[in-house]
C-alpha cells in the first residue's frame, strides 16, 4: 500500500483503499455532504437534491451535479476525476461501485439511518480531518487519558481539560524530539509516538491481567 493511501472499513463492511488526504471528493447524498462541510471539507461534485438545507444549497450551487441520489450519473462522476466518492450504504450505490473502481475511483459507503449514524459519521469525518493534518498519532489517545487519570483522578470535570492540555503538550514534545534527535534526519512523529505508546500499552495490559 502506498504511503499516501489508507485502508478503511465502510458501513457496507468493505475494505476501501483511499487517499490519506482526499482533495477531490464527490458526495452522492445531501446528509453526507452536510457532514463533510461541517468539518471544513469541500466537494467537487454534489447530488441533485431538493431536500438540501438552504445554507448548504447556497454554498454548493456552483458545483456540478452528479445526478439524484438514487440515480447517480457515472459518466459525470468519472469526468470530474475524483479521488474519493462518498455514498450511502444502499443498493443503488452498491451498483455503481464496479464501474467506478474500474476507473480507479474509490467509493466509501456510509449509513444515515439514525441520529447515532450521523454522530458516528461526523466523528469519522472529524478523525479523518485530524489525521490528514497531523498524521496517524493513535497512541496519543491511549497515553494521555490514562496518564492524566493517574495525576488528577477520574473526575471528568478535571480529566477532560487536563487531557486536552497534556495531549497537546505530548504532541509538541514528540514533534520537537522527532525533528532534533537524529537531525538533520527527521523521524516521523507517528513512529516516535508508537515507540512511546507501545510500552505504555503493555504496562496497562499487564496491570489489567494482574487485576
Amino acid at each position: 500500500m502506498a504511503a499516501d493511501k489508507i485502508t478503511v472499513t465502510d458501513d457496507a463492511k468493505r475494505k476501501v483503499e483511499m487517499p490519506a488526504k482526499p482533495q477531490r471528493i464527490v458526495v452522492l447524498n445531501s446528509s453526507n455532504l452536510e457532514l463533510l462541510y461541517a468539518v471544513g471539507g469541500q466537494a467537487i461534485g454534489r447530488p441533485e437534491s431538493t431536500g438540501m438545507p438552504e445554507y448548504l444549497a447556497t454554498k454548493v450551487k456552483h458545483l456540478p451535479s452528479v445526478g439524484e441520489t438514487p440515480n447517480p450519473n457515472i459518466e459525470k462522476i468519472v469526468s470530474l476525476a475524483p479521488d474519493l466518492v462518498i455514498g450511502v450504504n444502499v443498493m443503488f450505490h452498491h451498483a455503481i461501485i464496479p464501474p467506478l473502481e474500474k476507473a480507479k475511483i474509490p467509493v466509501l459507503l456510509l449509513s444515515i439511518n439514525s441520529y447515532k449514524d450521523i454522530l458516528d459519521n461526523l466523528a469519522s469525518f472529524l478523525a479523518a480531518s485530524a489525521v490528514s493534518v497531523a498524521g496517524l498519532l493513535g497512541f496519543v489517545g491511549l497515553i494521555t487519558p490514562h496518564a492524566v487519570r493517574l495525576l488528577v483522578g477520574s473526575d471528568h470535570k478535571f480529566l477532560l481539560p487536563f487531557s486536552i492540555i497534556f495531549g497537546a503538550a505530548l504532541i509538541i514534545f514528540a514533534d520537537t524530539a522527532a525533528r532534533t534527535v537524529l537531525s538533520p534526519v527527521e523521524i516521523p512523529v507517528g513512529v516516535l509516538m508508537a515507540f512511546l505508546g507501545a510500552p505504555f500499552f503493555l504496562y496497562l495490559l499487564r496491570g489489567r491481567l494482574k487485576g
